[in-house]
């Protein structure tokens, strides 16, 4: 009958056994990334960021420990998330073909003039009409941009009003989050890991190698449907054992905020 100490030898070596087999007991895996926007359409070129320590955390805490409190634009911050740009149209004084037309025209007539003699019998009356033709042309031109001006008259005033505040904003994070890349450097340090970044490719598709322990996955794209906002994500994921993982970064687990 073998002994105690016996016993335990095989099971010490059963398990070194089972750590030698392929993927098993090993320090990193992949974590599959798929990035899509609410629509399902894929985000092509995002750039992911994954961090031993979580980024959020140490900017609250620097916040709190500010000199003056974070500034707020509640109003603001309403109504560029309520905002859908206003789908008016095109200026419709004439339509697209109308207008191509006479621009091709123009064009056309113009080419044919630089062709004829000024002192043939026709030149006259050709330049007469490219002279008609290029005035209403100018003129279309002039009510397209009268409208277009009053199309997104709307959208530069509430641009105006959100760039006033995210200059005052941007001011107070410099001087409340100055610390952050020290500190966000002794943080790596201390994990003893390193950063690891990646891109999707065109079907919203990245991998990334991340040793065991907790992981911060981050990445921010432009809301396609508001200039002002953005989808954020800052996405926990727990390695172990040496196990891949799939992180959807989808509307679910992102955080929607204003763009400043």
């Amino acid at each position: 009958m073998p002994s105690s100490r016996d016993a335990v030898t095989a099971r010490s070596l059963a398990a070194v056994a089972i750590c030698l087999a392929p993927a098993a007991c090993a320090d990193r895996a992949p974590v599959h990334i798929r990035a899509f926007l609410p629509t399902g359409v894929p985000v092509a070129g995002l750039e992911v960021t994954a961090l031993p320590f979580n980024p959020d955390r140490l900017l609250d805490s620097l916040a709190l420990r500010a000199e003056t409190p974070r500034p707020e634009f509640r109003d603001l911050e309403e109504s560029v998330r309520g905002y859908r740009r206003p789908e008016k149209g095109a200026p419709q004084e004439s339509s697209p073909a109308q207008w191509r037309a006479v621009r091709d025209s123009v064009v056309r007539l113009a080419r044919e003039l630089s062709r004829q003699d000024r002192r043939a019998s026709g030149y006259r009356e050709s330049y007469a009409r490219f002279r008609q033709l290029y005035a209403r042309y100018t003129a279309q031109e002039a009510e397209r941009e009268r409208q277009l001006r009053g199309l997104f008259a709307d959208d530069r005033a509430l641009a105006q009003r959100a760039t006033r505040a995210s200059d005052s904003l941007r001011a107070w994070e410099r001087e409340a989050y100055r610390n952050f890349p020290a500190l966000a450097d002794e943080r790596v340090a201390r994990s003893g890991r390193e950063v690891a970044r990646t891109t999707t490719d065109s079907l919203g598709r990245a991998d990334v190698h991340l040793a065991n322990g907790d992981w911060w996955v981050t990445a921010t794209v432009p809301d396609p449907d508001n200039p002002f906002e953005e989808y954020r994500w800052n996405a926990p994921v727990r390695m172990s054992a040496g196990l891949p993982l799939a992180l959807p970064l989808i509307r679910a687990n992102a955080t929607q905020q204003w763009r400043h």
